[in-house]
């Protein structure tokens, strides 16, 4: 049970990463900072959010390393990665106002049917 949970805060961690990522390059504009584009893409390192979201994909890869001392890599991965899907559209429609089409609400049901189907 235990690397059950840290496969879900591994999860957990990668999604708040993206998260802040987005928040990090939210209204940037890489290619009009000026100064051209490698100039705007060293711009984003002085960004905090940008630091913040690398440490807690750093704190992610870890949970999910250890989990993998214990868990089968064949169920892990794919429970991971549409967990992550999952919980990133919803926390994405919520929170950030994103779209919902029918397709996408397919695509997450499918996503939750696979976790239940590798799982078993």
């Amino acid at each position: 049970m235990l690397y059950q949970m840290l496969l879900g805060l591994g999860v957990l961690a990668n999604v708040v990463a993206q998260l802040l990522l987005k928040s990090t390059m939210r209204g940037y504009d890489v290619f009009a900072s000026g100064g051209g584009a490698l100039k705007g893409v060293l711009g984003i390192f002085g960004k905090p959010f940008f630091w913040l979201s690398m440490a807690c994909y750093g704190v992610g890869f870890l949970f999910y390393t250890v989990a993998l001392t214990k868990l089968e890599l064949s169920k892990a991965y794919p429970v991971s990665s549409a967990a992550a899907v999952v919980l990133l559209v919803a926390v994405s429609v919520a929170f950030l106002r994103e779209s919902l089409n029918p397709l996408k609400l397919i695509g997450l049901v499918l996503c939750i049917l696979g976790i239940f189907l590798v799982l078993r």
